[in-house]
């Protein structure tokens, strides 16, 4: 790192949310732990202690049944309020430590390592250090660190990170211009940030089975056979600076919001409960990356393997006026949507919105008779509710076409935690004598 160029670190926290189940259970320290997915169906999040007695992530529930229990783990329903608040926590630990932020994910971010280092390996090494050790300490979430000059390089670096369990750099990799070619002969090709199965498979078929092995291949070459993508992904590697195409500050072309029902849906009232539900949820998202929609989509299927019961599928879609942002809009349009598509007689399995003709809010033409007070007031509500339910946890405001009470139709999620940080019927209560 003789030539000072801007460096980037991906700080990755490790099993993020087995982490987040963890932190406020001790007793859970050195115990395998595991996160389900949606209605308890599979494991998403599996713990360093779970993946060494055998559960991983996409394996089924049921089929591991008899593992949970011989190897003691631990096992819960995805609790989303108490993840992103942990995430929000992460970050603003890393506000102190970085010039700037990006974050890519729930459990990841882009940090910028500051100029003031120089290019002494040492300094760039401890700050590496600093970053995951005070990270842990203000969050309690235990962290990967991985520097290098380009995104890809960095998140190579942190795939390497995960592995490094012992020493200074302990959870902490570096890749520089003298170490870039071993390193990259230690990451598979599939595990390269911007290369999918699909292309994963095209490249082994050909003998390339390395990061290192793929940087070497003729840039012109991999445009032609893997699109823009895969040619910026090969610059990354070889150190040069690309507008990466998965870059989240361009924000989403298309939001989905689908789940599916606990129990099979037959009556209208629950499903428009179900798709206000899910329309607030693809707004909040919207929200978020400053973005409003030109259209937008309501599904709902049956259970097509369901022996003796009809298929049933549909879907049907409204292009607004104008692009919208507003959450009430979006949950009229989509209510109006499903009442069109909805017929009796069916045990529905899932429903869904999806958002679609993204584009910035900033850039957005208005309309011409928009009154201007109007639009206003309702950005100032919009912003006041996004900002309750991300600090408080979801839906602790929300439209009263959701429905009150148990919502029946909610996916299963028996094995569910506190929200700990969020809800204060939920706060740990500590007595003393």
């Amino acid at each position: 790192m003789e030539k000072r160029d801007t460096l980037i670190a991906l700080v990755d926290c490790n099993s993020f949310y087995a982490s987040c189940e963890k932190l406020f259970r001790p007793d859970l320290k050195n115990r395998p732990v595991i996160v389900l997915s949606n209605n308890d169906s599979c494991i998403v999040a599996a713990s360093s202690e779970a993946k060494k007695a055998g559960l991983k992530r996409g394996l089924p529930l049921f089929q591991q049944k008899q593992l949970i229990e011989s190897c003691g783990a631990a096992v819960f329903s995805s609790n989303y309020t108490l993840y992103a608040d942990i995430s929000r926590r992460v970050i603003m630990a890393l506000g102190e430590l970085a010039p700037s932020i990006e974050t890519y994910s729930i459990d990841e971010a882009f940090i910028e390592v500051p100029f003031r280092l120089g290019a002494d390996p040492h300094k760039i090494a401890s700050y590496g250090r600093e970053v995951r050790e005070k990270v842990t300490r203000y969050t309690g979430i235990p962290v990967s660190v991985g520097i290098s000059s380009t995104k890809t390089l960095a998140k190579a670096a942190s795939r390497l990170a995960k592995k490094n369990n012992k020493g200074e750099m302990e959870h902490l990799y570096i890749i520089d211009n003298e170490n870039r070619i071993p390193s990259l002969k230690a990451v598979a090709v599939e595990d390269v940030w911007g290369i999918g199965m699909r292309y994963s498979l095209f490249l082994r078929e050909r003998g390339i089975h390395t990061a290192y092995a793929f940087s070497l291949l003729d840039p012109w070459w991999v445009k032609k056979k893997m699109t823009l993508t895969g040619y910026r992904t090969l610059l990354e590697l070889n150190g040069e600076k690309q507008v990466n195409p998965e870059d989240p500050s361009s924000g989403k072309k298309a939001i989905i919001s689908s789940r599916q029902f606990g129990r099979p849906v037959t009556s209208l009232e629950e499903l428009l409960e179900a798709v206000s539900d899910y329309a607030t949820g693809a707004s909040e998202k919207l929200y978020r990356q400053s973005s409003s929609a030109g259209a937008v989509t309501v599904v709902l299927e049956t259970d097509r393997h369901r022996e003796g019961e009809k298929y049933y599928s549909a879907g049907r879609s409204f292009l607004f006026p104008s692009p919208v942002s507003y959450t009430p809009d979006i949950i009229k349009a989509s209510c109006a949507l499903m009442k069109e598509i909805y017929s009796s007689g069916y045990n529905y399995k899932r429903a869904g919105v999806i958002l679609t003709d993204i584009a910035s809010t900033d850039k957005m033409q208005k309309e011409l008779f928009e009154e201007i007070n109007e639009s206003g007031e309702r950005k100032k509500l919009q912003q006041a509710v996004s900002e309750i339910n991300f600090r408080y946890g979801r839906n602790t405001l929300s439209s009263l076409s959701r429905g009150t009470g148990t919502l029946k139709w909610q996916m299963r999620r028996q094995r569910l935690s506190p929200r700990y940080t969020t809800d204060i019927n939920d706060f740990p209560v500590v007595s003393a004598g």
